[in-house]
């Protein structure tokens, strides 16, 4: 799968979301996972 997007909304994500556009494709590999507890 490919992705683009715009660079200064990846900046301005970052700083707002701190998640960056570049660790996107780990998401939809199932490489990330979130531990609640």
């Amino acid at each position: 799968m490919r992705f683009e997007w715009d660079e200064a909304k990846r900046r301005s994500n970052m700083v707002k979301h701190g998640i960056d556009f570049l660790d996107i494709d780990q998401v939809f590999d199932g490489k990330a996972f979130l531990t609640i507890g």
